[in-house]
C-alpha cells in the first residue's frame, strides 16, 4: 500500500452484548499507533510463514489474551471475515504451530474470545462488548478500541495495545519460540516494574539479634524490657538471665549449628530462653504448648532439636524420646550458678536465628530456617517506620509458634521499648487484653485483623466508649476488612494503621501499606510495597513478569529470604528458585498468592492460586468470585469453596455482612448474576457472623459449615443457664433457636466467636472450658460444676 493511505486490515469482536431493550450500551473509543511496527515487515514475515497478515494478527491478539489470563483455549470472532477462530495453547505452542492448528468456522462459537478472562485484568467482566479495529497508516498499524467503560478498564486496554505491538514483533521475529516465553513489556515498563518499584536497598549494619539486645541492655540496664502481672523485668535483668542460660546450655553441647526447642507459656522465661539460645550460638525452635503431643513430637524431630526447654506440665520427658527435655523448674538452680557476662559463642548474621513451622499441604508441619540477617533487617525497618523508642509498649498476643510473635517479643526491645505479657492463661481474655492496653499505656498493637475486630466488637457490646492509647496498629496475617482501619482509629484517635504482608519464608513481613482514607471502591486493603532490602515480583506460570494490572503469582526476594526448609531440599527446590530476566537476577520464593500491580506500583492481593477449580470443565478462580462477592452492597467478608455432591461440584459462598447490614442470599446471587457468568455464581450462599479461624487467626476453610445442614430441634426444656448461653451464641452466630446439643463449632463458632462468648457468658471461663464443652448443654454443665459453682453473667 502507498505511504499515507489508510485501510481496514481487520476487526476483532469480543463477545458483543446489548442491554435488555436491545440497545447497544454506552461505549467509549480511542485510537493509537504502533509506531515501531511496520506493516510491510509484518506482511513479509507472514509470507515467509506461508500465511496472510490477517491470520497473524488474529493469533497475536489471541496470544495476548492467553498471556493475560492463562486461558488455554481462546475463541475469537473476526468481524472482517465473519470467521470464528479457535486456538488451543500448550506449553510448547509457537506462532508456527498455532497458525497450523488454528480452527476456523463460519458459525460463531458459543464461547467467544475472552469469556473466561480473569476479572483481575479487565475490571469486572470481560464478556461485555469490545471491538479491536486495526488499520494501516503510513506503513504503521493503527488500532481503534470501542468498549463499555462500565466493565472494561480504559487504562489497562491502552497498555494492552502496547503489549500487543511488542508481542507481534516477538512472534514474527521468532516464530518457533514458545509464546509463553516471549516478552510483553516495553523497556520502560521493565525498568519501572523490575528496578524502580524494587529500589529498596538501604545499607544496614548486619548484626545478630541478641548482639543488638546486649547493646540496648548496656545502654539502659534499668529500663523496663518486659512486664507481666505488674512485675517489671529490666533490660539488665533479662540480659543477665539470658547469659546464665546460654552458659548453661553450652555445657550440654549447644553451639552454632544446633537447634533448641522452646515450649513455654507466655512468661519472662520465654524471652530469656529465646535470647539465651541465640547467645549460645544456636537457633531456637518455638513450640506452642497448646498443640497436640504428636505434632510437637513431629516438630522437634523435623527441626532436629538437641534439647527442648519446657515446664513439666507442658511436655512430659517420657513422651519425647526425640529430644532431651529440660524442665525449667528442675534446672533453675543450676542455671542460677552460671556467669552473667555476655557469652562469646561464634555466631554470624548468616547463621540460623530460628526454625519455625507452617502447615504443609501433606498435613505435616514444614520447618522454615530463618537467618539472623533477614529478621534483624525486618525488625529494625519496622522500628524505623514506627519511630519506636523507650516509651513504647506492645502486648504479645500472637503464639510463639506464629512468626508475628517475633516482632511482638523482640522488635521493640531492640529500640528500648518493652513487651507486655498477658497473665498466664488469659491471652484470650478480651477484657484482660483491653485492661493491659490501658493500664500499661500500650502504644503499638500487632495482631491479625480478626483479633482486633473481636476486641472492637467486645468494646461495642459492653458499651465501653473509652479510647485506647494505641498510636500504631500493625495488622497482618489475613484479609483486612475495609471498615477495620476506621473502626480502630475511632477507638485510638490519631493512630496510624499499617497493613503488613509477607510470608514466614521471608522473615515475617515483606510489604507494607499505611492506610489513609479508605477508598469506598476498595473491596480489600491493598497489600502495599516492598519493605527495606526486600523485593517483590509478580510472574506468570512461565516466570515472565506480568504487565501492570494483570494477575500473576507473587514472588518475594531480598535479604529476608529464608535459608529454605530445614533439611528438606525437596521442599526448598519446589518453592525457592533462581530466576533471571534481562539484567535482573534473584533468588525467589513462590508464595502461591495471586496478585497484581496497581498503576502506582502498589501490590493488590487477589487470592490463592491453589484455590483454582473447574466447574463443569470451565476453570474458575475462587478469588475472583470472592472479590465479586466482597464488592456487593452490605458484604464485609466473603469466602467461596467447592462442595462435592456425588459426581457434581458446586460453588458455595460464605458471607459476613457489614455492621448493621441485612443481606439476603437470594438477592446476593441475583446481584452476582449481573457481574459474573452464571457458572461462576455460587449455588448456595450462607450468612455467617464471622469467618472461622484457626489458632493463628487465619481462615480455616475446614470449619466452614455446610449450608442448610441438619440441626437438632430446639429443646424447650433448657434451664435458665442454658437459655442464657444460647442467647449469647444466637447473637454471635446470628441464628435462631439453637438446640442444647447442637455442635457450636459446626454452626460456625470459630476461635474469635468463642473468645467473645467467653467474655459475655462468664469472666471466669477459660479457653479449655470452651474446647471441652462444644455444646450449650456441656458448657452449662461446666459452669454448674466448676469451682465455686460459677454462675452466668452478661
Amino acid at each position: 500500500m502507498a505511504a499515507g493511505t489508510s485501510s481496514l486490515l481487520t476487526t476483532f469482536l469480543v463477545h458483543p452484548t446489548s442491554d435488555d431493550g436491545g440497545r447497544v450500551a454506552a461505549r467509549q473509543s480511542f485510537d493509537g499507533l504502533m509506531e515501531k511496527l511496520q506493516v510491510s515487515r509484518l506482511q513479509d514475515r507472514a509470507a515467509q510463514l506461508h500465511t496472510d497478515l490477517d491470520r497473524v494478527l488474529r493469533v497475536g491478539l489471541a496470544t495476548l489474551l492467553h498471556r493475560y489470563t492463562g486461558q488455554e483455549v481462546v475463541h475469537i470472532a473476526a468481524g472482517g471475515s465473519s470467521l470464528d477462530s479457535s486456538l488451543t495453547y500448550r506449553p510448547d505452542s509457537t506462532l508456527r504451530t498455532l497458525l497450523e492448528s488454528m480452527c476456523e468456522s463460519d458459525r460463531p462459537s458459543p464461547i467467544l474470545f475472552g469469556v473466561n478472562m480473569s476479572a483481575h485484568t479487565l475490571k469486572d467482566r470481560p464478556e461485555h462488548a469490545l471491538m479491536v479495529g486495526l488499520t494501516e497508516e503510513e506503513d504503521r498499524l493503527k488500532w481503534h478500541l470501542r468498549f463499555d467503560p462500565a466493565h472494561l478498564d480504559a487504562e489497562l486496554l491502552q497498555r494492552a495495545m502496547t503489549h500487543y505491538a511488542v508481542l507481534l514483533d516477538s512472534l514474527t521475529t521468532a516464530p518457533d519460540a514458545a509464546v509463553g516465553h516471549l516478552g510483553l513489556l516495553s523497556e520502560a515498563e521493565r525498568e519501572t516494574m523490575l528496578t524502580r518499584w524494587n529500589d529498596t536497598t538501604v545499607p544496614v549494619e548486619e548484626r545478630c539479634i541478641h548482639e543488638h539486645f546486649q547493646l540496648t541492655a548496656a545502654a539502659a540496664p534499668d529500663a523496663p524490657a518486659l512486664i507481666q502481672d505488674d512485675l517489671l523485668h529490666t533490660f539488665g535483668m533479662v540480659n543477665a538471665e539470658a547469659n546464665r542460660l546460654a552458659h548453661f546450655l553450652a555445657g550440654y553441647g549447644v553451639a552454632s549449628g544446633i537447634q533448641v526447642g522452646i515450649c513455654l507459656e507466655r512468661s519472662p522465661e520465654l524471652l530469656v530462653a529465646m535470647l539465651g539460645v541465640m547467645k549460645a550460638g544456636a537457633a531456637y525452635v518455638p513450640i506452642d504448648p497448646e498443640q497436640p503431643t504428636q505434632r510437637m513430637r513431629e516438630m522437634v524431630t523435623a527441626a532436629d532439636c538437641l534439647l527442648t526447654l519446657t515446664r513439666g506440665h507442658l511436655m512430659s520427658p517420657a513422651d519425647f524420646a526425640e529430644t532431651q527435655v529440660l524442665v525449667w523448674d528442675e534446672v533453675r538452680d543450676q542455671i542460677a550458678t552460671q556467669p552473667t557476662r555476655n557469652p562469646t559463642a561464634p555466631v554470624s548474621p548468616t547463621d540460623l536465628c530460628y526454625v519455625i513451622f507452617t502447615s504443609g499441604s501433606s498435613g505435616n508441619p514444614k520447618p522454615i530456617a530463618i537467618r539472623h540477617r533477614g529478621v534483624y533487617n525486618n525488625l529494625l525497618d519496622l522500628n524505623d517506620l514506627l519511630a519506636i523508642g523507650e516509651h513504647d509498649r506492645i502486648v504479645n498476643v500472637s503464639s510463639q509458634g506464629f512468626d508475628m510473635s517475633v516482632y511482638e517479643l523482640l522488635g521493640l526491645c531492640l529500640n528500648g521499648g518493652a513487651v507486655v505479657l498477658p497473665s498466664v492463661g488469659r491471652q484470650r481474655d478480651l477484657a484482660h487484653l483491653v485492661d493491659l492496653l490501658r493500664r500499661h499505656a500500650v502504644t503499638v498493637w500487632s495482631s491479625t485483623p480478626s483479633l482486633l475486630g473481636a476486641i472492637l466488637n467486645d468494646l461495642d457490646y459492653r458499651g465501653d466508649d473509652g479510647t485506647l492509647p494505641i498510636r500504631f496498629f500493625m495488622i497482618a496475617g489475613d484479609w483486612i476488612p475495609t471498615d477495620l482501619p476506621d473502626r480502630a482509629r475511632r477507638r485510638a484517635p490519631g493512630a496510624a494503621f499499617v497493613a503488613l504482608g509477607g510470608a514466614t519464608e521471608a522473615s515475617v513481613y515483606s510489604t507494607y501499606f499505611q492506610v489513609g482514607a479508605v477508598d469506598p471502591a476498595w473491596t480489600s486493603i491493598p497489600y502495599g510495597v516492598p519493605m527495606r532490602n526486600q523485593r517483590a515480583y509478580i510472574l506468570d506460570k512461565n516466570d515472565q513478569p506480568v504487565p501492570c494490572g494483570v494477575a500473576g503469582e507473587l514472588h518475594l526476594a531480598g535479604m529476608g529470604l529464608a535459608q529454605g526448609y530445614f533439611r528438606r531440599p525437596d521442599l526448598t527446590a519446589e518453592r525457592f528458585i533462581d530466576w533471571s530476566f534481562g539484567s535482573t537476577a534473584e533468588r525467589l520464593y513462590r508464595t502461591g498468592d495471586l496478585a497484581r500491580y496497581r498503576s502506582d506500583g502498589g501490590i493488590e492481593l487477589l487470592g490463592r492460586l491453589d484455590f483454582q477449580v473447574k466447574i463443569n470443565g470451565i476453570r474458575v478462580e475462587l478469588g475472583e468470585v470472592e472479590k465479586a462477592l466482597r464488592g456487593l452492597t452490605g458484604v464485609r467478608e466473603a469466602v467461596v469453596v467447592v462442595r462435592q455432591a456425588g459426581a457434581t461440584a458446586r460453588l458455595v459462598g460464605y458471607v459476613v455482612p457489614e455492621a448493621d447490614a441485612v443481606v439476603d442470599p437470594d438477592v446476593l446471587r441475583a446481584d452476582l448474576m449481573r457481574v459474573l457468568p452464571r457458572y461462576m455464581v455460587p449455588g448456595a450462599i450462607a450468612i455467617l457472623p464471622e469467618l472461622p479461624l484457626n489458632m493463628h487467626g487465619k481462615l480455616d476453610r475446614n470449619l466452614l459449615p455446610v449450608p442448610e445442614a441438619e440441626r437438632s430441634e430446639f429443646a424447650a426444656s433448657m434451664d435458665e443457664t442454658e437459655q442464657r448461653i444460647a442467647a449469647v451464641f444466637e447473637e454471635l452466630l446470628d441464628v435462631e433457636s439453637l438446640a442444647r446439643n447442637a455442635s457450636l463449632i459446626e454452626l460456625g463458632a470459630d476461635s474469635m466467636i468463642m473468645l467473645q462468648a467467653m467474655s459475655r457468658i462468664d469472666s471466669h471461663l477459660d479457653w479449655q472450658d470452651m474446647l471441652e464443652s462444644p455444646t450449650i448443654a456441656e458448657l452449662a454443665e461446666r459452669l454448674r460444676t466448676g469451682p465455686a459453682s460459677r454462675g452466668v453473667s452478661r
